[in-house]
């Protein structure tokens, strides 16, 4: 009676395992026919058009669940490339530069640059020369296609020195130091022949103003007379001592150098023997002259 009821357990074990297996495969198999009967797809197509670099194609999706697929594959259509030419500079190199509608872009085609040239010359910066100082001038050099300063050199201009009119200078107003508008002359001496060892002062004289540091030389064109300058150079005695005829000279000149004035005479030295002869009784009595004027 137990092996019984136990092969009876048995036996409704594996019945019931075998329903639920039968019934899982009819479950399934029902599940995949529904699915098959959900979608029967409804593609739209979208095209994508090729770029420079990619390659175009329409897609196809389903409207209903979105299943793709792809087809016509159109290749990429490269770069199409527009030029524009920049031209060189002075300084800048020149090129030429090509760009795609996608915004790619290159460079290339270079060109050297031009350089300068050197043709406008101007003259600025002008200072105009005084009476003591010198002026100057700035000659530039700019480039004829942009304008750039190349060079520039300075040149130096003279002082014009001053231009004195009565004593003042017409430029500047300053006074002329060494202006001199008098007259310069040898006093006419009381005589022009003059003995054997007698002598005479001769006497230069200014008639009006002379410049400040202004000085008297004496010459002579030969030495037949003694010579001695008295009263700082306005005065010079002379004595005669060899016969002949001399020119003495005498020169206004200013404290630079300059000469202002100048006069002449011309003295006689009577010197013969039978002066000399005299001249020498005349010693033994003290009685040789020297006359003022």
């Amino acid at each position: 009676m137990k092996n019984i009821k136990k092969s009876m357990s048995i036996f409704l074990a594996i019945v019931m395992t075998f329903s639920i297996l039968t019934l899982t495969v009819n479950a399934t198999t029902l599940d995949i026919a529904e699915k098959d009967e959900e979608c029967s797809h409804n593609y739209n197509s979208v095209v994508t058009a090729p770029t420079c670099t990619k390659y175009g194609y329409t897609s196809f999706i389903c409207s209903s669940c979105n299943d793709t697929y792809y087809k016509d594959i159109v290749p990429a259509t490269g770069h199409n490339y527009e030029s524009t030419v920049v031209a060189p500079t002075c300084t800048e190199q020149g090129y030429t530069k090509y760009t795609c509608a996608c915004g790619d872009t290159y460079i290339d085609e270079y060109v050297d640059a031009t350089g300068h040239r050197p043709l406008i010359s101007a003259y600025v910066n002008t200072i105009p020369a005084t009476c003591i100082k010198k002026g100057s001038y700035d000659i530039v050099t700019y480039c004829i296609d942009c304008n750039t300063e190349i060079n520039r050199v300075t040149e130096r201009t003279p002082a014009t020195g001053h231009n004195y009119i009565n004593g003042k200078c017409e430029n500047c107003g300053v006074e002329d130091v060494y202006y001199y508008n008098g007259t310069f002359r040898i006093e006419t001496p009381s005589r022009t022949e003059i003995r054997h060892r007698d002598g005479i002062k001769l006497h230069a004289k200014i008639d009006g103003n002379a410049p400040s540091g202004s000085y008297i030389m004496w010459t002579a064109d030969n030495n037949n007379f003694n010579t001695t300058k008295l009263n700082n150079g306005k005065t010079l005695k002379i004595v005669s001592e060899k016969r002949g005829t001399t020119v003495f000279t005498a020169t206004l000149y200013s404290n630079e150098g300059k000469v202002l004035d100048t006069d002449t005479i011309e003295m006689n030295s009577k010197a013969g023997f039978f002066q000399k002869i005299g001249s020498f009784f005349r010693s033994l009595f003290n009685n040789t002259v020297i006359y003022e004027n």
